[in-house]
């Protein structure tokens, strides 16, 4: 399942894509916000394993964008997850910006997790980006 959804839109767009690359992980002060809100938001979601917040490249590798990848989250429970992401992304950033949601099947993240870290890990310890405070 592939999913965009512009900051401030009320649904997401379906994307039709292929194949997804992951290239590396994407951080910074605004994206460190975002994974702080989104971090309280997945404790509620007791699926939830990973999240994780990487740059990736589509099909041929001309389009770019920043994507954040899920695992554990039972197929049925996606839309009302993919609303709640939705509404914390629009109060951070405005309708230019825009987020896709992918949720990797099991060799789609092992391919992930060696070029990203997941900033949310259910029962695991913290990485770097949770422990960094903001400036």
């Amino acid at each position: 399942m592939f999913s965009r959804w512009f900051g401030r839109r009320k649904s997401p767009e379906p994307l039709g894509v292929r194949s997804v690359h992951y290239l590396c992980e994407h951080d910074g002060t605004p994206e460190r916000q975002l994974k702080g809100e989104l971090r309280k938001l997945f404790e509620l979601w007791p699926g939830m394993k990973k999240a994780y917040l990487a740059v990736v490249s589509y099909q041929d590798g001309a389009d770019r964008g920043v994507a954040l990848c899920i695992t554990g989250v039972a197929v049925e429970e996606r839309t009302g997850l993919i609303e709640q992401i939705g509404t914390v992304f629009a109060r951070l950033f405005n309708i230019q910006q825009h987020l896709d949601l992918l949720f990797p099947s099991m060799d789609e993240e092992r391919q992930l997790s060696r070029v990203c870290r997941p900033f949310f890990v259910r029962g695991g310890s913290p990485s770097r980006t949770e422990t960094d405070t903001l400036p």
